[in-house]
């Protein structure tokens, strides 16, 4: 950036868009310094005064030269500009008079040069300040629109295509792009319980391209292992979006009817039964393994990459149960395929009436929700992240959309900007702890 506006009037090249674009950069230095310090230091392009108070002073007037036809200059006006020192105060003089001759015969006196010089610095004066307002109602303006009226959205999952993030981020693409003109792009990025998603956008360009539904998950696995991302940190918060129960559901050809029975097989032969999650180190996860103290029983865990996997697996009579978001267990539970035992909610949840929680069934406080929400890179400015919090948290509330998502079981519950991060922090300081008591390592 230039040293203040000042030093850019007097870079005689500047002109037109230069001359703008030069005093845009140099506006946060003429505003510190005052515009009555910039312009004390502008200079006339034909005429450059300098004042040494008490001592000499030089003051050069230039004058155009009428040539002869043959382009020669025409001896009548010789010009010479010669230095002067201040003469001597006459009597009744309060200001020392200053006199420049220049031999062409032309005797200007110190008064007259101050009024025209003043008259220069006046005009200066009136320019400077309406390009000081021009450059304010620029800025007022860039910021109000600071963003454009459309643009591709990237929004990275951490789950396979088909699942319940899947259908959250597609339902609210199709309502942005019908009411915002917006355009969004699904990105999957599975594996490593969530880690590989969060660290892409972590490391993404903070332009506001690039967003993380972010869970759970992402509290979790920083706790259990090095990773590249801090969920408190390295994202900006924009929104809570949904809460997803989950449901612990076993094959309908399983005889295994209630969660006692379940139970008492997993005691009767230790690590036989196996049970499947998204995962590893995810809040199903750290479910499971809770659920195995609480209850006192061994059951082999096998992680999955997605809910929808996990449930193909159960289907085919691979594992012996899943605990997973009803959003995804819940058709093949409507269609007969899967039995419900259990679900890990502090109620019961409205499509599953008559299957009791896990409290319900014995288990004191035993609850395992599962949320979703949105985050942006670290360093996204601020008027992108409000236009965010205008767009998702208007969404999420839709009556089209609310009615989509509670038929697959995800409930709006619109919490955003602070009250997010917030609520974040929450969940770290939670996890954390469960995860000590648990004693458990990254997988």
């Amino acid at each position: 950036m230039c040293g203040g506006v000042g030093l850019l009037l007097r870079l005689r090249a500047l002109k037109g868009v230069q001359y703008l674009v030069a005093l845009v950069d140099a506006w946060p230095h003429f505003v510190l310094a005052g515009i009555g310090g910039g312009i004390l230091e502008m200079a006339d392009d034909a005429a450059v005064g300098q004042v040494q108070l008490g001592r000499e002073i030089e003051f050069h007037h230039t004058e155009e030269i009428p040539q002869r036809r043959d382009g020669s200059p025409d001896g009548n006006h010789r010009q010479v500009v010669r230095q002067a020192r201040d003469p001597p105060a006459e009597a009744g003089d309060s200001v020392p008079r200053r006199i420049d001759r220049i031999e062409s015969g032309l005797t200007l006196t110190g008064n007259k040069k101050d009024e025209i010089a003043k008259g220069r610095m006046s005009m200066r004066v009136l320019r400077a300040a309406g390009l000081c307002v021009l450059l304010c109602l620029c800025v007022a303006f860039s910021q109000q629109r600071a963003w454009p009226q459309a643009r591709t959205i990237r929004i990275v999952i951490s789950v396979p295509p088909g699942g319940t993030i899947d259908f959250l981020v597609r339902v609210l693409a199709d309502h942005l792009s019908r009411t915002r003109g917006q355009t969004i792009v699904v990105e999957s990025r599975p594996g490593a319980g969530s880690i590989i998603a969060a660290e892409t956008v972590a490391r993404a360009t903070p332009d506001g391209n690039t967003l993380l539904i972010n869970s759970n998950g992402q509290m979790i696995s920083p706790i259990l292992r090095k990773v590249n991302f801090d969920p408190r940190t390295s994202f900006e918060p924009i929104c809570f979006l949904v809460d997803s129960p989950q449901v612990l559901v076993v094959n309908s050809k399983s005889p295994f009817r209630t969660l006692a029975e379940f139970v008492d097989a997993a005691r009767a032969k230790p690590g036989e039964l196996s049970i499947s999650t998204v995962g590893p180190n995810t809040t199903q996860h750290i479910a499971v393994e809770r659920f195995k103290r609480a209850a006192g029983i061994n059951l082999t865990y096998v992680p999955f990459t997605g809910g929808a996997p996990a449930i193909n697996a159960l289907l085919g009579g691979h594992v012996s149960a899943v605990l997973q978001n009803y959003s995804e267990a819940g058709p093949q539970v409507k269609a007969g395929a899967l039995r419900a035992l259990a679900v890990p909610s502090p109620e019961r949840v409205p499509p599953l009436p008559d299957v009791p929680t896990i409290i319900e069934s014995g288990y004191k406080d035993f609850i395992a929700d599962v949320w979703f929400g949105l985050v942006a890179p670290a360093r996204t400015p601020q008027p992108i992240i409000a236009q965010y919090i205008e767009w998702f948290g208007s969404a999420i509330e839709a009556p089209d959309v609310k009615e989509k998502l509670t038929a697959h079981a995800l409930y709006p519950n619109r919490r955003c900007g602070p009250d997010f991060a917030a609520h974040i922090q929450r969940q770290v300081d939670q996890f954390t702890r469960v995860i000590a008591e648990l004693g458990l390592k990254g997988k």
